[in-house]
């Protein structure tokens, strides 16, 4: 059964303005790091790359390699994985992922409002 206890902080040395959290106390929650996974990225040309990574670390560490080996600017991709938005931040963990799961690499368009002369 998990234990829960409320804490107060402080905000900018404030002691009227608290901010309160529920702070989870039972360490069965926390995710156990787990044998390393293979991940299938699929490039915008149709390339594949396989990438090996830990269920704990942030999906910064996949991008980075992926614009190493294929020359990409990381600014100009977006990552997704069935249609959901990848951030840096994120883990193979916090997205449900599997051993053998495609990631989609786009190239980031900017604008797309088509101008007519008439």
């Amino acid at each position: 059964m998990p234990v829960f206890y409320r804490k107060s902080v402080h905000q900018f040395g404030n002691p009227f303005k608290v901010k309160s959290r529920i702070i989870n106390m039972d360490r069965s929650v926390a995710p156990e790091p787990g044998p390393p996974i293979i991940l299938r990225v699929l490039g915008p040309d149709g390339s594949c790359i396989r990438i090996k990574m830990k269920m704990l670390a942030p999906f910064q560490k996949l991008m980075k390699i992926y614009c190493k080996r294929t020359g990409f600017i990381l600014e100009a991709l977006r990552f997704r994985f069935d249609g959901n938005v990848i951030f840096e931040s994120y883990t193979p963990y916090s997205m449900n992922l599997s051993d053998g799961d495609t990631i989609e690499v786009f190239q980031s368009m900017v604008g797309g409002t088509i101008f007519l002369n008439r």
